[in-house]
């Protein structure tokens, strides 16, 4: 390990980005939340399906944008400023041919889930993405340089600023739109604030050895990415097959509830994890550690979050809505029952790339995939959105535990950590809970 980057310090600065973390997850669950309910007041069911689809493939699209290159430069740690031209330069083509690629499938896509509508939304897509490339390898020094605390803090800036734009647009009756106009605006935004804080070095050549091992290490993350992409759009996806818009839309405005907040902390815990790991070097037993110690603090962050909002669903709903989002209740509710299991598998995603396990990474996303489209797909068949959500909680709860310790073996005492991690964040959460619901009736019974 480098003289400069001492235990302690690479500790204090884990330490540091979690303690941000728990601020950021308080702040954006507050943040999403207020939007949401705007929205939820100026677009119709049928506005957020037509823009949950097109956001399933813009999310897909984005997954080819780094296509690995941001992890496995990353992973040079010291011997960074030797790969940066390169690994802009690849970055920036990939932007390039992926707003192409957009760009030929936004009609088919249209076709494939019988909505006409997202069309110019994914064209809008298309034109940003060459923007949002030239970000890549600035924030991939951010987090390799341990700016947690920066990083935290423009996280929250910029996602109270899309939003802000959001339901500006949408006050403005600009529909679907609404989602997709301020892309190109944040895009912008982040560019400059990136390269403020990290500027790249675009000297020298671009070493066509180095391009060769950056996208051939990269292909196995970005295959990996894909398929992670695809599970986390899958069910707007699948459903989008097998029901009308307007139900997609039921299903996009609970998810977005239920789901967001978590999975920002969660994206947002892989970058820490990530560059933490990055520079503890060697020493796997560490690594694990650390690993465990995270997942142990993320659940107790995120648990009672998810757990409190499946309780208070239905009344604030409908005291905020009426009867006009009834059908997204019941779907929040499941959803936020299986979300803290997985934003705790995060953790194990970010110490398989982190080490460099690209070819258990690639395994562990195939398995996820395949057991989730298979659940979703029999949910969606079955009881559309209910089913779908049902699914989806359910291959959180059974199957994220399960690669979690595949990752990260616990031995004949597997129940210890088990219990630790996962049940007694839930066993808590849901006993609090219970007893501030039989209170409130005894309450009102008197």
């Amino acid at each position: 390990m480098p003289r400069s980057e001492p235990a302690n310090s690479i500790r204090y600065a884990a330490a540091e980005g979690m303690a941000f973390l728990a601020l950021q997850s308080v702040a954006s669950r507050v943040v999403l939340f207020l939007a949401q309910i705007l929205l939820g007041y100026f677009l119709t069911p049928a506005e957020f399906g037509v823009s949950g689809l097109a956001l399933v493939v813009t999310t897909i699209a984005w997954s080819f944008i780094g296509f690995g290159v941001d992890a496995v430069f990353q992973q040079r740690n010291s011997k960074m400023p030797l790969w940066e031209k390169t690994a802009f330069a690849i970055s920036l083509g990939q932007g390039l041919l992926a707003a192409i690629a957009l760009l030929i499938a936004a009609p088919l896509c249209a076709i494939a889930f019988r909505a006409p509508g997202i069309i110019g939304p994914l064209m809008l897509v298309a034109l940003s993405m060459p923007i949002i490339a030239v970000s890549v390898v600035p924030g991939a020094k951010i987090y390799a340089a341990l700016h947690f605390r920066w990083a935290a803090g423009f996280a929250i800036l910029e996602l109270t600023s899309n939003q802000i734009l959001i339901v500006a647009f949408a006050f403005a009756h600009f529909g679907v739109y609404s989602f997709f106009l301020p892309m190109p605006i944040m895009f912008l935004f982040r560019a400059f604030f990136y390269w403020r804080k990290a500027p790249v070095a675009l000297r020298g050549r671009i070493r066509l050895k180095q391009v060769w091992y950056l996208l051939n290490q990269g292909s196995r993350v970005f295959v990996s990415k894909l398929i992670f992409s695809f599970i986390d759009q899958g069910d707007y996806l699948i459903l989008g097959l097998f029901a009308s818009t307007q139900t997609v839309g039921y299903y996009f405005f609970a998810f977005r509830l239920a789901a967001m907040p978590v999975r920002v902390v969660a994206g947002n815990l892989q970058s820490i994890l990530f560059s933490t790991f990055t520079k503890l070097g060697a020493n796997t037993t560490r690594k694990i550690e650390a690993a465990l110690r995270s997942a142990e603090a993320l659940s107790y962050i995120v648990t009672p979050l998810c757990f409190i909002q499946a309780a208070v669903a239905g009344p604030v709903l409908m005291l905020l809505f009426g009867s006009k989002w009834t059908e997204s209740i019941l779907l929040l509710q499941i959803l936020s029952i299986g979300l803290p299991a997985e934003a705790v598998a995060s953790v194990a995603r970010a110490h398989l790339n982190a080490t460099g396990a690209f070819n258990s990474f690639l395994k562990y996303s195939g398995i996820s995939g395949i057991c989730f489209f298979i659940s979703v797909w029999i949910g969606a068949a079955f009881a559309q959105s209910t089913g779908v959500a049902t699914a989806v909680a359910l291959y959180y709860i059974i199957v994220q535990p399960i690669l979690f310790f595949r990752v990260f073996p616990p031995g004949k005492n597997w129940h210890f950590p088990f219990f630790r991690i996962f049940l007694a964040p839930a066993i808590i959460s849901g006993v609090s809970i219970l007893i501030g619901l039989a209170a409130s009736l005894v309450t009102r019974s008197i």
